[in-house]
């Protein structure tokens, strides 16, 4: 049991996008400030009114437990990229404070509009071509490249690249013939602290 406490919920909302509208995905139940909560997530929403209806995510946070009247809760939500970095725009972050009525348990409180689908899916869809992008640009890393490819990685938030990207430069005799390229120098000038690691890395 713990007074607050932080709830990572993964929906695969490229397969939960396709529920129709009152579908639900939700949480395991877990114990917080002594009573039991589950997190529903409704992706074509919970609402069939036709200015709403398919056209948002939904978001509740439900209490569980008998004996609830009177609990006060602050449920803060935000939603994640698939990298695991806040996402941009409407759902970035959302905050409320109630105190739940029903003392049989099973109230929930939230957001019919925590964030539009189509933000979502242009969301997914960036997402994807930044993943297939840094795929190809994996399989055509040499050492005339690594550098401009590091760049690219830490200018658009590719962790994944930018580790492979330091793998690279660290593996046999790459960094000697890299460190002199003029992707090098661009990166030396755009973002010295990584290029200070790199540096060190080589050097253990």
């Amino acid at each position: 049991m713990y007074p607050g406490c932080f709830v990572p919920f993964v929906v695969n909302y490229s397969v939960a996008k396709y529920l129709p509208v009152g579908g639900v995905v939700s949480s395991d139940e877990f114990s917080a400030g002594g009573h039991l909560w589950t997190i529903d997530c409704y992706p074509s929403g919970v609402k069939k009114t036709a200015a709403v209806s398919g056209k948002y995510l939904s978001l509740f946070l439900r209490v569980k437990s008998a004996g609830s009247n009177g609990v006060k809760d602050m449920f803060e939500a935000f939603a994640l990229t698939r990298g695991g970095e806040p996402s941009a725009g409407a759902a970035a972050q959302r905050t409320h404070f109630r105190v739940f009525r029903c003392n049989s348990g099973d109230e929930d409180w939230g957001w019919s509009r925590f964030a539009a689908r189509q933000e979502l899916e242009d969301r997914y869809a960036m997402d994807r071509l930044k993943q297939m992008c840094a795929e190809r640009l994996l399989r055509s890393m040499t050492t005339e490249s690594v550098a401009d490819i590091m760049v690219c990685a830490e200018t658009y938030n590719c962790p994944e690249l930018k580790t492979k990207c330091v793998e690279f430069f660290v593996a046999d005799k790459n960094f000697k013939k890299a460190v002199f390229t003029h992707g090098f120098a661009v990166l030396l000038q755009k973002f010295p602290v990584i290029a200070a690691d790199i540096k060190m890395r080589v050097g253990r």
